[in-house]
């Protein structure tokens, strides 16, 4: 039987993963002749893969630029448990993107992106998770600002913290495997962006109002995970407060999103990405 329920998917080595997706195509290529009677010919051309997977928690145990052996398995044959199709294949870890939503408080979670890295394997195999469920409570969280006196950036709605690498795809003649013509990837750049959805009508560029720092002023934040462990982002530059939203007709809160990229060298020392809990900088490595 081929249709079965997403209720079995698990990504080999990852913990409470809550789904996963995977695009795997080949960009023929067409052309035209004199003796093709009018018709387009296609020839197989480049093969690539790639996806993402869903995970609860708000720390990625795998970053961008990482390459990682990768694995997603669909469901049992039987529908029961065992013996099922999966993909699998060696990736690079394009970009992990982390969401805090107070307003409706669902758990913190993070979604994974990555490329495959030459061949992608369709094969038979056996996965699960039988580790404990690690799912924590937005409540309670915040994002501030400042070493000195940490500024509260107040009234969130909702954040997302996006870190990327810029992967560089390459095709050549020694990609070509398993009779196909694969794609290789090499990670790239770090980079990062924040924004910040905030119930809020204030400004103040001076930079007397500590919930709305100024335009261009680079802010060293932290994003908590929870009570004690944050993301510790250096620097984080403020690059536009944008979609002010006024509504007479609905009388709907006064929101906004306060938008931030990464400024990884402030007054001529380089800045880092620490993730929550480490005793050291992710970046620079």
């Amino acid at each position: 039987m081929s249709v079965h329920s997403g209720k079995f998917g698990v990504v080999n080595g990852q913990s409470t993963s809550m789904g996963w997706n995977l695009t795997d195509g080949q960009a023929a290529q067409p052309f035209r002749t004199s003796n093709s009677a009018c018709g387009t010919i296609r020839r197989q051309g480049v093969r690539s893969w790639s996806g993402s997977y869903n995970m609860a928690g708000g720390t990625p145990s795998v970053m961008p630029g990482d390459s990682i052996s990768w694995a997603g398995y669909t469901a049992p044959d039987d529908d029961v448990s065992g013996t099922g199709q999966r993909a699998s294949g060696t990736a690079l870890v394009s970009s992990v993107v982390i969401t805090w939503n107070w307003e409706t408080a669902e758990i913190l979670k993070h979604v994974v992106n990555f490329v495959g890295h030459l061949a992608l394997t369709w094969d038979q195999g056996v996965y699960s998770d039988a580790t404990s469920v690690v799912a924590p409570e937005v409540c309670g969280t915040k994002v501030q600002y400042d070493d000195a006196t940490k500024k509260v950036i107040t009234d969130l709605k909702s954040a997302s913290l996006t870190i990327s690498s810029d992967i560089k795809s390459y095709v050549n003649s020694s990609t070509y495997v398993g009779s196909k013509c694969w794609t290789g990837q090499k990670a790239g750049p770090i980079d990062f962006e924040i924004a910040l959805v905030q119930d809020c009508n204030e400004r103040d560029e001076s930079g007397g109002d500590d919930h709305a720092p100024p335009l261009g002023t680079d802010l060293a934040l932290e994003m908590f995970v929870d009570s004690t462990d944050y993301w510790d982002l250096q620097w984080a530059q403020v690059m536009e407060y944008s979609n002010l939203t006024v509504d007479n007709d609905t009388g709907d809160i006064i929101s906004r999103t306060i938008n931030l990229a990464m400024n990884g060298n402030k007054a001529g020392t380089n800045g880092s990405i620490t993730k929550p809990g480490a005793g050291s900088a992710w970046w620079p490595a």
